[in-house]
């Protein structure tokens, strides 16, 4: 059992860890310390190159801030790849292509990557690898949930049961309910 949980922890390490260097490669290209493709050339068919490059780059770090600290990751994700995904095409296949097929490649080869840190996660991966909790604050991760055990009280066999006709319980019940004696008394009076 010890052996499967570390196995789990260096596993979850290890996704965290591709997560980082794939989210970085991302704002590195937004912010421009290493050239790469970014979402320019889907915004260029919609605005003028300025506003386009603005655009493109703030989704690209945006996308990359998200998954980097695991803020909605798989969402983020899906979307960094799809944008990455039509971006590369239309730069590399598109009107002014430049028809680099290993360029093109590279960025499918991170899209991949991007993806398939994401296909084997569960919910509690996902609260593991966030940087940010969304959950209450009183919940560990990796906690396992409580289950209540049922306690059984044994009957004492000890106890001297009287046998009691219906007609003496009538009896019994009346003279020992106090409260019902003494409203009796208050409405009387």
């Amino acid at each position: 059992m010890a052996a499967n949980n570390n196995n789990e922890h260096l596993s979850q390490a290890g996704q965290n860890l591709l997560r980082i260097l794939i989210a970085s490669y991302f704002i590195a290209v937004a912010v421009g310390l290493i050239s790469g493709t970014d979402a320019t050339p889907l915004a260029n068919a919609y605005l003028p190159p300025e506003p386009a490059a603005l655009i493109g780059r703030s989704a690209f770090f945006i996308l990359g801030y998200l998954v980097l600290t695991g803020i909605w990751p798989r969402p983020a994700a899906m979307l960094l790849g799809i944008i990455m995904f039509w971006s590369s095409f239309i730069l590399h296949f598109g009107p002014q292509a430049t028809g680099s097929l290993s360029d093109f490649w590279r960025d499918l080869a991170l899209v991949g990557a991007l993806m398939l840190t994401y296909v084997r996660l569960s919910p509690l991966g996902f609260r593991r690898g966030a940087m940010i909790s969304w959950g209450s604050g009183n919940q560990k991760a990796g906690s396992e949930q409580i289950q209540p055990r049922r306690v059984h009280i044994a009957q004492t066999s000890n106890v001297t049961r009287l046998p009691i006709s219906p007609d003496n319980a009538a009896s019994i019940s009346r003279t020992e309910n106090m409260f019902r004696d003494d409203l009796e008394e208050m409405l009387a009076s």
